[in-house]
Protein backbone atom coordinates (compact mmCIF):
# COMPACT_ATOMS: atom_id res chain seq x y z
CA UNK A 1 0.00 0.00 0.00
CA UNK A 2 2.98 2.19 0.82
CA UNK A 3 4.48 1.59 -2.63
CA UNK A 4 1.15 2.75 -4.46
CA UNK A 5 0.72 5.64 -2.75
CA UNK A 6 4.48 6.77 -3.40
CA UNK A 7 4.06 6.44 -7.08
CA UNK A 8 0.68 7.48 -7.18
CA UNK A 9 2.30 11.08 -5.39
CA UNK A 10 5.39 10.83 -7.17
CA UNK A 11 2.74 10.69 -10.30
CA UNK A 12 1.19 13.46 -9.63
CA UNK A 13 4.21 15.34 -8.68
CA UNK A 14 5.86 14.99 -12.18
CA UNK A 15 2.60 16.16 -13.88
CA UNK A 16 3.16 19.62 -11.45
CA UNK A 17 6.37 19.85 -12.81
CA UNK A 18 5.00 19.63 -16.50
CA UNK A 19 2.72 22.07 -16.09
CA UNK A 20 4.72 24.39 -14.13
CA UNK A 21 7.44 24.59 -16.55
CA UNK A 22 4.79 25.04 -19.66
CA UNK A 23 3.38 28.19 -17.56
CA UNK A 24 7.23 29.36 -16.34
CA UNK A 25 8.61 29.07 -19.96
CA UNK A 26 5.64 30.19 -21.70
CA UNK A 27 3.29 32.35 -19.50
CA UNK A 28 1.67 33.54 -22.84
CA UNK A 29 -0.28 30.11 -23.02
CA UNK A 30 -3.59 30.66 -23.08
CA UNK A 31 -6.05 30.04 -20.58
CA UNK A 32 -7.90 27.53 -22.46
CA UNK A 33 -4.98 25.51 -23.09
CA UNK A 34 -4.31 25.68 -19.52
CA UNK A 35 -7.57 24.34 -18.89
CA UNK A 36 -6.48 21.13 -20.56
CA UNK A 37 -3.94 20.85 -19.59
CA UNK A 38 -5.85 20.96 -16.06
CA UNK A 39 -8.00 18.03 -17.52
CA UNK A 40 -5.65 16.01 -18.82
CA UNK A 41 -3.75 15.69 -15.74
CA UNK A 42 -6.81 14.92 -13.69
CA UNK A 43 -7.58 11.97 -16.60
CA UNK A 44 -3.95 10.50 -15.95
CA UNK A 45 -4.61 10.71 -12.25
CA UNK A 46 -7.96 9.25 -12.48
CA UNK A 47 -7.26 6.37 -15.03
CA UNK A 48 -4.27 5.51 -12.86
CA UNK A 49 -6.37 5.05 -9.55
CA UNK A 50 -8.80 3.00 -11.41
CA UNK A 51 -5.62 0.86 -13.01
CA UNK A 52 -4.38 0.19 -9.25
CA UNK A 53 -8.40 -0.52 -7.68
CA UNK A 54 -8.70 -3.13 -10.77
CA UNK A 55 -4.93 -4.78 -10.43
CA UNK A 56 -5.02 -5.18 -6.69
CA UNK A 57 -6.16 -7.89 -4.85
CA UNK A 58 -9.68 -7.72 -3.58
CA UNK A 59 -8.91 -7.84 -0.13
CA UNK A 60 -6.38 -5.05 -0.15
CA UNK A 61 -9.11 -2.87 -1.76
CA UNK A 62 -11.06 -3.07 1.08
CA UNK A 63 -12.11 0.46 2.74
CA UNK A 64 -10.48 2.10 0.07
CA UNK A 65 -11.44 4.98 -2.63
CA UNK A 66 -9.54 4.89 -5.41
CA UNK A 67 -12.69 3.27 -7.94
CA UNK A 68 -14.37 6.61 -6.39
CA UNK A 69 -11.63 9.12 -6.41
CA UNK A 70 -10.35 7.42 -10.19
CA UNK A 71 -14.03 8.14 -11.49
CA UNK A 72 -14.30 11.60 -10.21
CA UNK A 73 -11.13 12.68 -11.29
CA UNK A 74 -12.15 11.48 -14.78
CA UNK A 75 -15.23 13.31 -14.50
CA UNK A 76 -14.08 16.06 -13.23
CA UNK A 77 -11.53 16.33 -16.30
CA UNK A 78 -14.39 15.48 -18.75
CA UNK A 79 -16.36 18.71 -17.15
CA UNK A 80 -13.24 20.65 -17.57
CA UNK A 81 -12.98 20.24 -21.18
CA UNK A 82 -16.59 20.61 -21.91
CA UNK A 83 -17.01 23.89 -19.69
CA UNK A 84 -13.74 25.68 -20.40
CA UNK A 85 -14.82 29.11 -20.64
CA UNK A 86 -16.08 28.97 -17.12
CA UNK A 87 -13.40 27.33 -15.70
CA UNK A 88 -11.02 29.85 -17.68
CA UNK A 89 -12.53 32.83 -14.83
CA UNK A 90 -11.08 30.28 -11.93
CA UNK A 91 -7.98 29.41 -13.56
CA UNK A 92 -5.98 31.06 -10.60
CA UNK A 93 -8.39 29.95 -7.94
CA UNK A 94 -8.24 26.12 -9.12
CA UNK A 95 -4.25 25.98 -9.25
CA UNK A 96 -4.01 27.71 -6.04
CA UNK A 97 -6.47 25.18 -4.35
CA UNK A 98 -4.22 22.43 -6.02
CA UNK A 99 -1.27 23.88 -4.89
CA UNK A 100 -2.94 24.22 -1.09
CA UNK A 101 -3.79 20.33 -1.02
CA UNK A 102 -0.36 19.45 -2.34
CA UNK A 103 1.40 21.63 0.95
CA UNK A 104 -1.27 20.28 3.34
CA UNK A 105 -0.38 16.54 2.07
CA UNK A 106 3.15 17.17 2.81
CA UNK A 107 2.30 18.71 6.02
CA UNK A 108 0.66 15.91 7.71
CA UNK A 109 3.33 13.66 5.92
CA UNK A 110 5.59 15.72 8.34
CA UNK A 111 3.46 15.42 11.40
CA UNK A 112 3.47 11.83 10.87
CA UNK A 113 6.82 11.25 11.22
CA UNK A 114 7.49 13.72 13.93
CA UNK A 115 5.19 11.75 15.63
CA UNK A 116 7.05 8.55 14.72
CA UNK A 117 9.61 9.81 16.78
CA UNK A 118 11.54 11.40 12.91
CA UNK A 119 13.18 14.71 12.22
CA UNK A 120 11.03 16.54 9.72
CA UNK A 121 11.35 19.69 10.08
CA UNK A 122 12.67 21.34 6.56
CA UNK A 123 9.67 19.21 5.21
CA UNK A 124 7.19 20.98 8.02
CA UNK A 125 8.56 24.32 6.71
CA UNK A 126 8.07 23.25 2.66
CA UNK A 127 4.59 22.48 3.66
CA UNK A 128 4.04 25.91 5.18
CA UNK A 129 5.46 27.85 2.10
CA UNK A 130 3.57 25.61 -0.31
CA UNK A 131 0.14 26.30 1.60
CA UNK A 132 0.96 29.92 1.70
CA UNK A 133 2.07 30.47 -1.90
CA UNK A 134 -1.48 28.47 -2.60
CA UNK A 135 -3.40 30.83 -0.87
CA UNK A 136 -1.65 33.85 -2.83
CA UNK A 137 -2.52 32.29 -5.88
CA UNK A 138 -6.08 31.94 -4.56
CA UNK A 139 -6.24 35.55 -3.55
CA UNK A 140 -4.59 36.05 -6.93
CA UNK A 141 -3.88 40.23 -5.95
CA UNK A 142 -2.23 40.46 -9.09
CA UNK A 143 -3.35 42.65 -12.33
CA UNK A 144 -0.80 41.28 -14.94
CA UNK A 145 -2.01 38.33 -16.47
CA UNK A 146 1.56 37.00 -17.96
CA UNK A 147 3.09 38.01 -14.06
CA UNK A 148 0.25 35.56 -12.87
CA UNK A 149 0.87 32.73 -14.69
CA UNK A 150 4.34 32.95 -14.47
CA UNK A 151 3.96 33.03 -10.89
CA UNK A 152 1.37 29.84 -11.18
CA UNK A 153 4.09 27.81 -13.21
CA UNK A 154 6.71 28.87 -10.65
CA UNK A 155 3.89 27.63 -7.80
CA UNK A 156 3.58 24.61 -9.60
CA UNK A 157 6.71 23.48 -10.17
CA UNK A 158 7.89 24.39 -6.38
CA UNK A 159 5.35 22.20 -5.64
CA UNK A 160 5.84 19.50 -7.96
CA UNK A 161 9.94 19.58 -6.64
CA UNK A 162 9.47 19.41 -3.15
CA UNK A 163 6.80 16.85 -3.68
CA UNK A 164 8.72 14.18 -5.17
CA UNK A 165 11.54 15.00 -2.63
CA UNK A 166 9.47 14.83 0.45
CA UNK A 167 7.90 11.41 -1.09
CA UNK A 168 11.02 10.09 -1.20
CA UNK A 169 12.39 11.03 2.33
CA UNK A 170 8.95 10.53 3.87
CA UNK A 171 8.60 7.16 2.13
CA UNK A 172 12.02 5.41 3.81
CA UNK A 173 11.00 7.03 7.18
CA UNK A 174 8.32 5.41 6.75
CA UNK A 175 9.44 1.80 5.51
CA UNK A 176 12.23 2.18 8.57
CA UNK A 177 9.49 2.73 10.92
CA UNK A 178 7.45 -0.06 9.70
CA UNK A 179 10.18 -2.46 10.18
CA UNK A 180 11.03 -1.78 12.94
CA UNK A 181 7.61 -2.58 14.38
CA UNK A 182 7.97 -5.56 12.72
CA UNK A 183 11.03 -6.38 14.04
CA UNK A 184 9.73 -5.47 17.50
CA UNK A 185 6.80 -7.83 17.57
CA UNK A 186 9.34 -10.77 16.03
CA UNK A 187 11.63 -10.25 19.10
CA UNK A 188 8.45 -10.14 21.64
CA UNK A 189 7.21 -13.56 19.97
CA UNK A 190 10.78 -14.85 20.52
CA UNK A 191 10.82 -13.97 24.49
CA UNK A 192 7.64 -15.17 25.03
CA UNK A 193 8.06 -17.71 27.81
CA UNK A 194 5.58 -20.51 27.90
CA UNK A 195 4.18 -21.34 31.15
CA UNK A 196 5.91 -24.16 32.76
CA UNK A 197 4.36 -27.49 33.14
CA UNK A 198 2.50 -28.42 36.28
CA UNK A 199 4.07 -30.97 38.59
CA UNK A 200 2.12 -34.49 38.18
CA UNK A 201 2.27 -38.06 38.40
CA UNK A 202 4.66 -38.14 35.25
CA UNK A 203 6.88 -35.15 35.66
CA UNK A 204 10.42 -35.51 36.38
CA UNK A 205 9.60 -33.91 40.09
CA UNK A 206 6.96 -36.26 40.97
CA UNK A 207 9.63 -39.39 40.56
CA UNK A 208 11.42 -39.39 43.49
CA UNK A 209 8.45 -38.98 45.63
CA UNK A 210 6.79 -42.08 43.68
CA UNK A 211 10.01 -44.20 44.36
CA UNK A 212 10.52 -43.41 48.10
CA UNK A 213 6.83 -44.50 48.47
CA UNK A 214 7.82 -47.60 46.66
CA UNK A 215 10.88 -48.08 49.03
CA UNK A 216 8.76 -47.61 52.00
CA UNK A 217 6.39 -50.38 50.75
Amino acid sequence: MLKEMKWNMMLSAALYMVLGLILVIFPATTARTVCYLISGIAIVIGMVNLVVYFTRNITRNYYRNDFVMGLMLIILGIFVIYKANLVIELVSFILGLCIIVSGLFKLQGALDVQRMGGNAVLILGVAVVNVVIGILMVINPFESALLLYRLLGAGLLFSGLTDMASTLYLSKKMHSYVNKLSDADEAIKVTEIQPEEAPGKNSPESAPAQEQENDAE
